[in-house]
């Protein structure tokens, strides 16, 4: 079982979107996080210090855990900028100079960026062996145009509220101050807010793997991307991801009646639409049954306030995967013991005369579930996995409005 950690975030204007951007990360990894707000004056002191974690067996005994005294700078840069990747043949902007921006200088030249131009109070009388990086006095860093802005250093930027500086922050593909170990980007102004929230949200996955040091893979940090910014939790339908016999229809049907929602299983669907048993339909035409499994996924996945129970092999194409990456997926699970015996093959031909395939199956597909979930949960009996996931639906919709109502406050 992994170990349980605290993360300090500091009471402020962000306090509540960080909150919110670190439990998605927690479900989303399956890593027990807690959140504890600290003032200003603490966090100073854990800054000044190093540190910015503490990992503990119980979360109720912080003060006697063991204390983890990590510099999240040059990581958490290396790591930020995956997502961004390639920037080959792009200009960047990079405000401020200092061991930052040295990181980002080897980051940067890697990836091929056709110019870096760096602004600062010595610019003028700066060269750089690399003719990749060019240096700027400061008060020209508005009359060059670039893709990417990125401010390294607390430095005054000039009157931010001139219309005409905003018109041009507006122009950029993605704007981030790292100024900060956790981006506040206050000085943005009335800079849309989705630039700003990109960023943030992948700069806290990035020090949340240096703090963890684990990696959080692609897959995941795209679940958590679009679950932050994209998910529409009052309408999206659910999708039911796992093994055979784990309690997706059953649990499915549950959950749908204590939502009020509709409730779609798609082995019935297929069933239905063809006039054959799934055995029968796997039989005659395997490549048939995926294409038909593929194509009545994105029918009813299109409907609004919908479980829809998935067969176990739908994670095994890769367009399904990628389709179910931009949903809300629950992964659910049974523990291997209660499947060692009365599983019915019914409906079930990868399991004909093979009971012990479920094992093989668990290991070869466990990490397309784990990618494309939202959180995994145990399913021991139907009804109480019903409210347990009725209680994560209530508390997912309570995140998200608990995250525009600080977000409009930024605004």
């Amino acid at each position: 079982m992994r170990q349980k950690a605290i993360i300090f975030i500091k009471k402020d204007a962000y306090a509540n979107i960080l909150q919110a951007i670190i439990r998605v990360i927690s479900e989303t990894i399956e890593w027990p996080i807690r959140i504890q707000l600290v003032d200003h004056d603490t966090f100073q002191r854990f800054e000044k210090d190093g540190i910015y974690l503490t990992s503990t067996t119980t979360a109720n005994h912080v003060h006697n855990g063991r204390v983890q005294k990590v510099d999240v700078t040059q990581s958490a840069l290396k790591r930020l900028l995956e997502p961004f990747k390639p920037l080959i043949a792009k200009e960047v902007s990079i405000i401020g100079y200092n061991d930052l921006t040295e990181v980002l200088f080897d980051d940067l030249c890697a990836q091929n960026v056709r110019h870096i131009h760096v602004f600062c109070e010595q610019g003028g009388s700066m060269t750089h062996s690399n003719d990749q990086i060019i240096y700027h006095e400061l008060n020209e860093w508005k009359t060059i145009q670039t893709d990417f802005f990125i401010q390294t250093q607390a430095v005054e930027l000039g009157a931010m509220q001139n219309e005409a500086v905003q018109a041009h922050l507006r122009t950029y593909q993605g704007i981030s101050d790292l100024s900060r170990m956790i981006a506040r980007p206050t000085w943005l102004g009335d800079v849309p807010f989705q630039n700003q929230l990109d960023w943030l949200i992948h700069l806290t996955i990035a020090q949340t793997e240096v703090y963890l040091n684990h990696r959080i893979q692609k897959p995941l940090r795209d679940k958590i991307c679009h679950e932050l910014i994209d998910a529409d939790p009052a309408n999206d339908s659910i999708f039911l991801v796992g093994l055979p016999a784990v309690g997706k229809s059953s649990v499915g049907t549950q959950l749908a009646k204590q939502l009020n929602y509709h409730f779609v299983d798609l082995d019935k669907e297929m069933i239905k639409r063809t006039g054959l048993s799934i055995t029968q339909l796997y039989d005659q035409d395997e490549q048939a049954y995926r294409d038909l499994e593929s194509e009545l996924l994105r029918e009813y996945g299109r409907l609004k306030r919908t479980v829809v129970s998935t067969g176990n092999g739908v994670v095994l194409r890769k367009e399904n995967r990628d389709y179910l990456a931009r949903s809300f997926v629950i992964h659910l699970d049974r523990p291997q013991k209660l499947m060692n015996y009365g599983v019915s093959t019914r409906n079930r031909p990868l399991l004909r005369g093979n009971p012990g395939v479920i094992k093989k199956m668990r290991r070869e597909r466990a990490f397309y579930y784990y990618s494309i979930s939202n959180c995994r949960v145990m399913n021991y009996k139907r009804l109480r996995t019903a409210q347990i996931l009725t209680h994560l639906m209530k508390r997912r919709n309570d995140m998200h409005a608990y995250m525009r109502e600080a977000l409009s406050q930024l605004r």
